[in-house]
């Protein structure tokens, strides 16, 4: 999916203006800098990005990125917001693309990719293992 950071910006500048002092301003960008984002914003302290892990009903995970602009207000409200809905909140302390979850499966699939093109193990192997250990949900 195609993201425009200059539409982005445009956007969080835009609800800045029009939105209370008070409300939090969230991206659920994986590929966008938080920083660039809340450039454009009188109030950056109030810009987050959260990602929900998938399937967001069966999987409580939000990882929720910060930055020193980030206010420990924002994070906190957000954090129980997100436990409001029975998510499971983790704040990601820097910015950082594809955020933890995401950089951690593509490690497993590097690895697993390792091994099945080794001869180690089949495919389907691989997935019955993942299924079978720490992918079970």
């Amino acid at each position: 999916m195609f993201e425009d950071i200059n539409l982005k910006r445009d956007v969080f500048h835009h609800l800045d203006e029009i939105c209370d002092r008070d409300t939090l301003l969230i991206s659920g960008t994986s590929t966008l800098n938080l920083r660039e984002i809340a450039s454009n914003t009188q109030n950056p302290e109030r810009v987050l990005l959260a990602n929900y892990s998938n399937p967001p009903l069966l999987v409580p995970l939000v990882e929720i990125t910060r930055d020193e602009m980030t206010s420990e207000e924002a994070v906190s409200r957000l954090c129980d917001l997100l436990r409001g809905i029975g998510k499971k909140p983790v704040v990601i302390q820097r910015d950082l693309p594809g955020f933890v979850a995401n950089r951690l499966q593509m490690a497993l699939l590097r690895e697993a990719i390792s091994l099945v093109e080794k001869g180690i193990v089949s495919a389907q192997d691989i997935d019955e293992i993942v299924k079978s250990s720490i992918g079970r949900r």
